[in-house]
């Protein structure tokens, strides 16, 4: 019987650390203020990438070679977002609240890349393990593949072309004078 006790008072504490574990990485601070005027910088966040198959295995966004900022900051972040693998740093893009985008005539995020024999077999492992990425705007996840792969068959053997993806399109939505005194309106 005393074993049997024993028992049920280490349920319990599994119990009980489980619980904890969990309201700890699903409760979030808000620490931040999520308000913005027109023309405020909306910062997007880099997270992670790794692969699609096994979301435990994170990476950091800029350990491939892949545009980045001339200065590159890390983001404080909370314990749930520590344990969920995130490596928050600052972007190359600027997002500016309700203000467009001239598609037509984009701002480049960097300048041309070279890649070097070695970046490139990296960039390649990446896309055939079909690598996501993770960024946060505004709090809000966003997830996307680093490029694809595609397998053309012929009578003597299976070429692979890669593919990079090098342009993203994003829609931003954004609701505009919310109860608040200032006018000013939060993404969404």
């Amino acid at each position: 019987q005393e074993s049997r006790g024993l028992g049920d008072v280490y349920k319990r504490q599994v119990f009980v650390y489980c619980t904890l574990l969990f309201i700890i990485v699903t409760v979030k601070a808000i620490s931040k203020n999520h308000l913005f005027s027109q023309g405020d910088i909306v910062p997007l966040y880099v997270s992670k990438i790794g692969p699609y198959a096994n979301p435990s295995e994170s990476y950091d966004y800029y350990s491939l070679p892949l545009c980045k900022p001339k200065e590159v900051k890390k983001i404080k972040q909370n314990l749930g977002e520590k344990i969920e693998g995130d490596k928050t740093q600052t972007s190359a893009y600027e997002i500016k609240y309700k203000e467009d985008i001239n598609e037509l005539s984009p701002k480049p995020l960097c300048e041309k890349l070279v890649l070097n024999e070695e970046q490139v077999k990296q960039l390649k492992r990446a896309i055939s393990k079909f690598y996501y990425f993770e960024f946060e705007f505004d709090d809000i996840p966003l997830r996307g593949f680093i490029g694809t792969v595609e397998i053309q068959t012929t009578p003597f053997d299976d070429i692979k072309h890669y593919y990079l993806f090098t342009h993203m399109h994003f829609t931003v939505l954004f609701n505009d004078n919310i109860g608040n005194p200032e006018g000013k309106g939060v993404v969404s």
